[in-house]
């Protein structure tokens, strides 16, 4: 069970479409023209297809605007995210949960 403790809000997730994406920002491109391709030819294997360096999801409420956080263990490290699609973290006070920035010590 997730605790608002362990979360450190990281942005927002905008979905105009039903889905989202999750990517390498270094293959970006790549991935892209090849998830382009799958939608236009192949458009029922959207959500089955391996993209190797990406994830294609749809969300269970379509297009939106979703709070993302971080997820730390209960010493601090990270170990995943999460994308709060139920609001179940909507009253979070989101600006008690500083931000992970690159000056901060988590480990993958």
């Amino acid at each position: 069970m997730l605790k608002a403790e362990n979360l450190r809000f990281l942005g927002t997730l905008g979905v105009d479409g039903g889905l989202f994406t999750i990517m390498d920002p270094l293959t970006v491109e790549q991935s892209t023209r090849h998830m382009t391709y799958v939608a236009e030819h192949m458009p029922h294997e959207l959500l089955d297809h391996d993209f190797g360096y990406a994830t294609v999801a749809p969300t269970p409420q379509g297009d939106g605007l979703f709070e993302v956080f971080s997820v730390l263990d209960d010493d601090g490290c990270y170990v995943g995210a999460y994308i709060d699609f139920t609001k179940q973290f909507a009253d979070a006070d989101i600006d008690d949960m500083f931000p992970v920035s690159a000056s901060d010590s988590v480990t993958a």
